[in-house]
């Protein structure tokens, strides 16, 4: 799953790190933050597009912020093959059966890049997959985390199927249980308990072989 994440920098920033050609608030403020929760709304990119949406689509009493790649053609057709998105973030937040949560982000505050999809009332949805290797530890769901090479290839209409690509080099740390709570953007948030060491996971054919960069083609799961 992701159950929270974090996007600690200003829309214009945003607006060069991903060489976006606009900002759509559509009606949104967007304030950086170190835990954004569930119906807050954020970042999204499509078409080279920035717009702001609200996460989670509400279908209950509880709005729906993530989908299950190998079911969510049967859920959302429509939204996912014609409103993909990728939502930026600086980490995602999960946590264990103990209720501690961990910090997931890449190395030198490089962004993090999540596919998900959009729908037409201005909602959006993160999609997930199996962990892979140490993450299981934490929780046995992930995000789908794109490289940004991959961005174009995730939002073409004419891609029919899903990544389930290797993700890229992802560091974790347990942080403080105030990031559990909602509304609360400490910098504790992000970052590790004292004493606590930076844990690195990576897919095992990066541990026993190297290749410059893994082949898409073998890489696609047909929805």
């Amino acid at each position: 799953m992701c159950g929270r994440f974090a996007l600690n920098r200003a829309l214009t920033q945003l607006l060069a790190n991903v060489n976006a050609r606009r900002i759509q608030e559509n009606g949104f403020q967007f304030n950086p933050s170190n835990n954004i929760s569930p119906t807050n709304p954020a970042p999204i990119l499509a078409n080279q597009i920035i717009q702001l949406l609200k996460w989670g689509i509400q279908t209950g009493s509880q709005p729906l912020i993530n989908a299950r790649s190998e079911t969510v053609v049967e859920k959302f057709n429509k939204d996912i093959m014609t409103r993909r998105c990728v939502i930026p973030a600086d980490g995602y937040f999960e946590w264990n059966k103990q209720s501690q949560p961990y910090f997931f982000h890449k190395r030198n505050n490089e962004l993090l890049f999540l596919a998900g999809f959009y729908t037409q009332h201005n909602e959006f949805v993160i999609l997930t997959r199996d962990s892979v290797n140490d993450i299981k530890k934490v929780h046995p769901r992930m995000p789908i985390i794109l490289s940004q090479d991959e961005i174009a290839l995730w939002e073409s209409p004419k891609f029919e199927y899903f990544l389930k690509c290797n993700p890229p080099q992802i560091y974790f740390y347990p942080v403080s249980r105030e990031a559990l709570r909602p509304g609360y953007t400490g910098a504790d948030c992000v970052k590790p308990i004292n004493g606590s060491k930076q844990q690195l996971t990576m897919m095992d054919m990066f541990k026993s072989v190297k290749k410059d960069k893994p082949d898409l083609k073998t890489m696609l799961v047909k929805a």
